[in-house]
């Protein structure tokens, strides 16, 4: 009530073109305008590429997957350990590596808390990252990253994730649940392949199709790449703001 209430003292200049409701994804501007009947507007998140991105698609050795920020249950980080672990068991013996960024052990809706897997802990291709990333730490990591892992949950719907922006705009191919913006800007500005949500096993399968795709999906990502920088930039960002 609070919101719709603030939302009617603002609209008449909101239609005057005073003021301007933005957010940050297309599924977020088209439900809060269909909510209130006030137009919302999309920025795109401006995010820039990494001047020596790699871009090349030819494949490397071992497969380097990432899942980059502050673990949490809305970013489905124990799906995650969940189909690593799926997939080992199936593919004992891939030489594909993961990077976890784990910061801090979180509570699931259950009362369960989601710790770093012992087996995970113990297996070489695997590590935990459980730092926040110093100056230039982030930029190396990413140089080194060939696929992002992104098992998101239903909160995602209308989020946006800065995390997958710097996948696409630095050439990354992207696992991405479906029924999420990620997914939503992922396939359209990136290359994505798809997950189903709060599925393990859905996750696990894809893990392997992406390692089995790997050089298809790499050149798809070098060729919306261009497109992803240009969509994701201050310039866009500003258009979007003043359009004329």
């Amino acid at each position: 009530r609070l919101f719709h209430w603030l939302i009617r003292r603002i609209a008449p200049a909101v239609h005057q073109k005073k003021v301007i409701l933005g957010t940050e994804t297309i599924a977020m501007q088209l439900a809060l305008s269909q909510a209130t009947g006030v137009p919302f507007t999309y920025l795109p998140h401006p995010v820039n590429a990494l001047p020596d991105a790699p871009e090349t698609s030819e494949r490397p050795a071992s497969i380097h997957f990432g899942c980059y920020g502050a673990a949490r249950y809305e970013k489905g980080s124990d799906l995650l350990q969940q189909a690593i672990e799926m997939h080992l068991d199936s593919h004992p013996d891939t030489t594909s590596t993961f990077s976890i960024q784990w910061l801090q052990n979180f509570t699931a809706p259950d009362g369960r808390v989601i710790s770093p897997s012992k087996r995970l802990l113990e297996d070489p291709r695997v590590t935990f990252i459980d730092h926040y990333f110093g100056e230039g730490e982030y930029d190396k990591q990413i140089q080194k990253t060939d696929i992002m892992l992104l098992p998101y949950r239903s909160p995602y719907r209308y989020r946006v994730s800065r995390v997958v922006i710097e996948a696409m705009v630095n050439g990354l191919p992207v696992v991405a649940s479906r029924g999420t913006t990620l997914w939503d800007q992922a396939s359209t500005l990136g290359a994505a392949i798809p997950c189903e949500m709060d599925d393990p096993g859905s996750l696990a399968t894809t893990i392997a199709t992406a390692e089995n795709n790997w050089t298809k999906l790499k050149s798809d990502a070098l060729l919306k790449m261009t497109q992803s920088r240009n969509h994701f930039s201050v310039e866009e960002f500003a258009t979007s703001v003043f359009p004329d």
